[in-house]
């Protein structure tokens, strides 16, 4: 498999999703405990966004490093909000950033991931199952086994 950096605009579409559903995030999963304490300690929208970018920014050059072995050496300009976009591209950016964040060994237990997942769980949710031109787009691989598992018996 190859891997590529995400392009800001990806992230920035992912984060987007993701402080859009971020208050449907499953009770006691690490996306829903973050929430609660960015919540609590009453944040502002921008700084948590921000923050979501910077977490998979980070998770994406780990894998590309883990992957290639080197230091990931590039200039990205950070989060800005990406507007409005149909919610199938929006499951493809997630399903994307997952595929080229997957590559080294603590992806699975990352809080980038936990977000990327309840993100697209609520996504899901939200827009009544999964649009089939995603779901036959391509097979599910072994980096998103554990992401995908419970959506495809969720729509089944």
């Amino acid at each position: 498999m190859s891997a590529f950096m995400c392009s800001d605009v990806h992230l920035s579409i992912v984060v987007d999703a993701a402080m859009i559903t971020r208050g449907e995030w499953k009770e006691g999963t690490p996306a829903w405990e973050l929430n609660q304490i960015v919540e609590s300690q009453g944040y502002r929208l921008d700084t948590i966004a921000a923050y979501f970018f910077e977490l998979l920014h980070l998770e994406n050059e780990r894998s590309l490093a883990y992957r290639y072995g080197d230091e990931i050496s590039e200039t990205h300009v950070g989060y800005e909000p990406a507007g409005e976009r149909p919610w199938n591209e929006v499951m493809k950016e997630i399903r994307s950033c997952d595929y080229q964040s997957c590559e080294h060994p603590e992806w699975h237990d990352s809080l980038a991931f936990s977000i990327l997942n309840e993100t697209f769980r609520a996504m899901l949710v939200r827009n009544g199952g999964f649009p089939r031109t995603v779901a036959s787009e391509r097979p599910l691989n072994d980096c998103s086994d554990r992401l995908y598992a419970e959506i495809y018996e969720v729509c089944s």
